[in-house]
């Protein structure tokens, strides 16, 4: 048994990906991903972004190819790992 771990714990190891926040989280590293609305969209698979803070950025699209001005993505390092569907936004 490993130290710290207690015979008979109820409480299951952390499964990959698993968040014990409402934040939403990279599934890869569980850093929190940050909401941005995309302000327009450039041919180099970048997209200019804007935080609820105001903050603008470019960010890389290739993951999500079908965002459009407007929509709500989840960016993380950078990087738009999700679309928002517009009830979860």
């Amino acid at each position: 048994m490993s130290e710290g771990a207690k015979e008979g714990s109820s409480k299951a190891p952390s499964q990959v990906g698993e968040s014990h926040s409402l934040a939403p989280r990279c599934v890869t590293c569980q850093d929190e991903a940050v909401p941005v609305t995309v302000l327009e969209l450039h041919a180099d698979a970048q997209a200019l972004v804007e935080n609820g803070s105001g903050q603008r950025a470019l960010v890389a699209i290739d993951f999500t190819p079908e965002a459009r001005v407007g929509d709500i993505l989840l960016v993380h390092s950078g990087v738009a790992i999700a679309r928002l569907d517009e009830e979860r936004s």
